[in-house]
C-alpha cells in the first residue's frame, strides 16, 4: 500500500516505522520545516512500551536507553504533594529482570529524534502542513500547503494515517468534535 502519514511525530514515524517493517511504501508529512531535538517535554517509557517499540524495531530501545535514563524510584503522593501514598508498581529496579526492559525516562525531541533515523531521509517531508482530504473510488487524495513561495501539493495514497497532534486537522475535517 502506499500510505501517507500526517504528522511526523512520536505516533506518525513509529507507524510508519511499522508500515515500511511490513512492506508498504510510506511517506511522513509535517507542517515544521525541521524535526528540533528540544521540541516538547520529558516522558516515560514504560517496559511494555519500550517491547512495543522493540517488536517493530529491534535497535530502538537500546537507542532510547542511549538517550534516556531509568527510573531508579517511584514515589506516589496525594495531589497536594504532602503525603506518601502506597507504590502499586513496586520497585523499578526490578522491571529489566521481569519485564526485559526499565522504565526509561526520555526527552520527547529525543525519542522523536531516534524514530526519524529509523527512517530514510526521503521519506519525511518538512514544511507540509495537512489542508484537506478527498476520498474517492477507494482512494484517498491529502492536500497540503508548503509554505513559502512553494506550490501546494496533492498526495494520493491507498491508506492516510492522522498523526497530526491534538488539534488534528484530520480529524477536525472528519468528525468535526473540536
Amino acid at each position: 500500500l502506499r500510505a501517507a502519514i500526517l504528522g511526523g511525530g512520536l505516533g506518525g514515524l513509529t507507524a510508519a516505522i511499522a508500515l515500511r517493517k511490513i512492506g508498504d511504501d510510506v511517506t511522513v508529512y509535517e507542517r515544521a520545516r525541521a524535526l528540533t531535538p528540544q521540541a516538547g517535554t520529558g516522558l516515560t517509557l514504560w517496559p511494555n512500551g519500550l517491547s512495543a517499540l522493540g517488536a517493530i524495531d529491534e535497535d530502538i530501545p537500546r537507542l532510547a536507553a542511549a538517550q534516556g535514563c531509568a527510573s531508579e524510584e517511584i514515589e506516589v503522593t496525594s495531589v497536594d504533594g504532602k503525603h506518601s501514598l502506597p507504590n502499586p508498581t513496586g520497585d523499578p529496579k526490578r522491571f529489566p529482570a521481569t519485564y526485559g526492559h526499565p522504565m526509561l525516562n526520555i526527552q520527547w525531541g529525543r525519542l522523536q529524534g531516534i524514530l526519524a533515523s529509523r527512517l530514510p531521509e526521503d521519506c519525511i517531508r518538512l514544511g507540509h502542513e495537512f489542508e484537506t482530504l478527498e476520498l474517492a473510488d477507494g482512494r484517498a487524495t491529502a492536500h497540503f500547503a508548503t509554505g513559502g513561495a512553494g506550490a501546494p501539493v496533492a498526495v494520493e495514497a491507498d491508506l492516510v494515517v492522522g498523526a497530526d497532534g491534538i488539534n488534528s486537522a484530520l480529524r477536525a475535517q472528519l468528525v468535526g468534535d473540536g
